[in-house]
C-alpha cells in the first residue's frame, strides 16, 4: 500500500522533529559543558570591573588634589604678581 500525502508529510515532520530534538540535546550538552567556563569568565570580568572602578575612584581623588594644588599655586602667583 502506498502512503498518502498526509502520511508522508507526517513521517517527514516526525523525522525532522527527531533530528531537531537530537540537535537541541547536543546544544544543551555543550552549554552545560561550558557553563563552568562561562561562570569563571563572568567572575573574572566582574573582578576586572571592580578593579577599574576602584582605580577610577583613586584617580578622581588624585585629580581633585592636583586641581586644588594648581588653584592654590595660581592664586599664589597672582598674589605675588599683585593681580589680586
Amino acid at each position: 500500500m502506498v502512503a498518502s500525502g498526509d502520511d508522508e508529510t507526517r513521517d517527514r515532520v516526525g523525522r525532522a522533529v527527531t533530528r531537531l530534538e537530537r540537535a537541541v540535546g547536543r546544544l544543551e550538552e555543550l552549554v552545560a559543558a561550558r557553563a563552568p567556563e562561562a561562570e569563571a569568565e563572568r567572575q573574572r570580568l566582574v573582578a576586572e570591573l571592580n578593579q577599574a572602578r576602584e582605580d577610577y575612584a583613586r584617580l578622581e581623588e588624585v585629580t581633585d588634589r592636583v586641581s586644588g594644588r594648581l588653584d592654590d599655586a595660581i592664586a599664589r602667583f597672582r598674589a605675588a604678581l599683585g593681580e589680586e
